[in-house]
């Protein structure tokens, strides 16, 4: 995933929407391009519900 805004790291979760509800993915690996500096591309993983 490649988007911007800072506040990003490794290991957080990101909520995507979608037509049926959401997908929560957990960041595997960032990183921050120099320009602009708060441009990052991350590496996701899908979480699943385990209930």
């Amino acid at each position: 995933m490649t988007s911007q805004g800072g506040g990003v790291h490794q290991g957080d979760y990101i909520d995507i929407a979608t037509p049926t509800g959401h997908l929560t993915f957990q960041v595997s690996e960032i990183e921050y391009y120099s320009d602009p500096a708060d441009m990052w591309m991350a590496q996701l993983h899908e979480v699943f519900d385990t209930l």
